[in-house]
């Protein structure tokens, strides 16, 4: 019984550690994100707005906006 809990316990611990390297390694990776936007043309102001109020998510919160604005030919 001893023997079984030490390789149960074992296969544990390994897995957790495998978890660990995983995790370690794509924490270095970059995302695959193209560098650069296509915001050249939208305002400047409406870029800083969207800055201010989304913080790190702004890009993806603009090109929403700037999609439905599209749709409802806003734009």
């Amino acid at each position: 019984m001893k023997l079984c809990y030490i390789v149960v316990y074992a296969k544990y611990e390994r897995k957790k550690m495998v978890q660990l390297i995983q995790n370690f390694f794509n924490s270095l990776r970059f995302p695959a994100v193209a560098h650069g936007n296509n915001f050249d043309n939208v305002d400047t102001n409406l870029i800083r707005y969207f800055r201010t109020e989304y913080g790190r998510d702004w890009e993806g919160a603009l090109s929403e906006h700037l999609h439905n604005a599209d749709k409802k030919g806003l734009k």
